[in-house]
């Protein structure tokens, strides 16, 4: 019996090595098919003699091994690149082709670069000495702007361009802002400077994915390095979360200027006592951020919250609340606790979610208002309910887009154009210091939209007590 017990022990032992060999096999494939992407079954490197590449594969594979060479960390951006691979991994749409997602047959290829001290001199020499042509978009470093204006804004390089034959790589040099989101700036608004050969690259700026025309700002990113048709090629770790901000990326900056004029008519308040709400009115803010978009839910700052933001670059320090709007269509559930996870607590809850919906949260004697925009036609709106009376009132605004921006160090939503919103809500004299205001009567946008049944008020009119 001990002997036979052995054989069967020494068969299940040689059985179970025979088992993890082969999960390693399948493990080791699985993950070379990922970092080789594209490549199928041909781990061999490619050689030119035996096919013929086109112009957007040669100048990706020159312009990166250069950058490896020269340790320049360069990530690919390309939206259709990586949404096409993304695609590819997951089995959506799987690609045929020796060359399946560099050879795209386009003009352009765009990558990105975080900060521009790693463009060295001996980088660019290597782009030039292999037959790159280059220009160069700079401008002013927005991280150095304030109302203050204690520092003269230093010119910092934004977008570079490099043409070989007749692709163009463009490298969007990102800013880390505020400890949370990079930045680019306008390749439009910069000032240009031309290649060692003293001239400018010409094409067309707005067909460009990344800062042509428009400043932008994104969440920031891991990267993986990964090989695409054989090339290797660093690439955000989430791919599509990047390719999913892009067309609601654009930036707008503070007008500093305009706050400046603002407060040297109108005077700066920096009180003890506007300080300390200052202090809590970001913290609430930065707390109900971190609630909505811990669930994905898209706010931007209103009311006055934006009004200090477009006229002082600052909370106001007289308005003693906070205030957020969000589309009705990205209402959820969730929203509540989330709030109170970040120990925000329900105050009010007014209206329902089909008509005039609204909900206020409240820390450290502050109050956090969320207003619900409902779209009618060409207009939007968001109600407002009176607790005492039943009375219903409606906000109408043109439609608007949401640009980003940033408010005391945190990275926001606004509505954009953003003059529109604001005059439709506070008039044409905004600009004008206000500190008594009747929310039912003082917006020219108020309009009296009927009053909630009485057997509705329990339901469309509920209060919390503070605990």
């Amino acid at each position: 019996m001990g002997r036979a017990h052995s054989q069967l022990l020494l068969i299940l032992l040689t059985f179970g090595a025979i088992f993890v060999v082969f999960q390693i096999y399948v493990l080791k494939s699985t993950w070379m098919q990922v970092e080789d992407v594209g490549q199928g079954k041909n781990k061999k490197k490619r050689r030119f003699d035996d096919w013929n590449p086109s112009p957007d594969y040669i100048t990706v594979e020159a312009f990166t091994s250069i950058a490896q060479e020269y340790n320049v960390p360069v990530f690919l951006i390309e939206p259709a690149i990586l949404e096409s691979v993304w695609a590819h991994r997951t089995g959506t749409r799987p690609s045929k082709g020796r060359c399946k997602f560099l050879c795209r047959g386009t003009d352009s290829t765009t990558f990105g670069i975080i900060s521009g001290h790693w463009i060295t001199q001996n980088f660019l020499d290597a782009l030039w000495r292999s037959g790159f042509r280059s220009s160069l978009s700079k401008g002013k470093d927005p991280r150095l702007l304030s109302v203050n204006e204690l520092v003269p804004p230093s010119i910092i390089p934004q977008h570079y361009f490099f043409q070989y034959e007749t692709h163009l790589v463009h490298l969007v040099v990102l800013y880390e802002r505020a400890e949370s989101y990079l930045w680019h700036g306008a390749a439009s608004d910069g000032e240009w400077e031309p290649g060692r050969d003293g001239q400018f690259l010409w094409f067309p700026l707005k067909t460009l994915p990344f800062g042509g025309e428009r400043e932008g700002s994104f969440q920031k990113m891991e990267f993986a390095d990964i090989k695409i048709d054989g090339v290797l090629l660093t690439v955000p770790k989430h791919p599509m979360k990047l390719t999913q901000q892009v067309p609601n990326s654009t930036f707008i900056e503070c007008n500093y200027q305009q706050a400046r004029e603002y407060l040297a008519e109108n005077g700066v308040d920096d009180t003890p006592k506007a300080a300390d709400f200052r202090t809590r009115a970001r913290s609430i803010l930065e707390r109900g951020m971190m609630a909505l978009d811990g669930i994905g839910a898209p706010f931007w700052i209103s009311s006055g919250t934006c009004l200090g933001w477009f006229r002082e670059c600052n909370i106001i320090a007289h308005s003693m609340d906070v205030d957020l709007g969000m589309r009705i269509q990205d209402y959820n559930d969730r929203i509540i606790p989330a709030m109170e996870g970040q120990g925000l607590q329900l105050l009010h809850l007014f209206g329902k979610v089909e008509d005039s919906f609204e909900l206020s949260f409240a820390r450290d004697s502050v109050k956090l208002d969320i207003f619900f925009f409902y779209e009618d036609d060409e207009f939007v709106w968001n109600g407002g309910t009176d607790s005492h009376t039943g009375d219903k009132y409606q906000y109408v605004f043109h439609q608007f887009d949401l640009c980003w921006t940033e408010l005391v160090g945190l990275h926001v939503r606004v509505p954009c154009p953003t003059l529109p919103y604001i005059e439709a809500n506070y008039g044409t004299e905004w600009d004008q210091k206000v500190t008594q205001w009747d929310w039912k009567e003082s917006p020219p946008n108020a309009r009296p939209n009927g009053v909630w049944e009485k057997e509705e008020w329990p339901y469309v009119i509920q209060t919390f007590p503070i605990m």
